[in-house]
């Protein structure tokens, strides 16, 4: 049996109204919170930067050289 580390990603929004302030406080438009919708690219940002982190930056945080904990061939 391998040790193994499994992560998730996850966006949630769960108060509406905190959103829609922190959009506009960030610059944004200030729009109706029926209209709080994330664009594709939005969409793809998040989850590139959870790749990246699940990828390149936690595996370097359980080991000094992740590739030397892959299983063998």
């Amino acid at each position: 049996m391998h040790d193994m580390v499994v992560l998730v990603a996850e966006l949630r929004v769960e108060n509406r109204a905190a959103w829609r302030a922190a959009i506009h406080a960030a610059g944004g438009p200030l729009v109706d919170e029926s209209q709080l919708r994330l664009s594709l690219d939005e969409v793809l940002a998040f989850l590139a930067a959870a790749w990246r982190t699940v990828a390149e930056v936690l595996p370097t945080v359980v080991a000094e050289d992740p590739a030397a904990m892959l299983p063998p061939p």
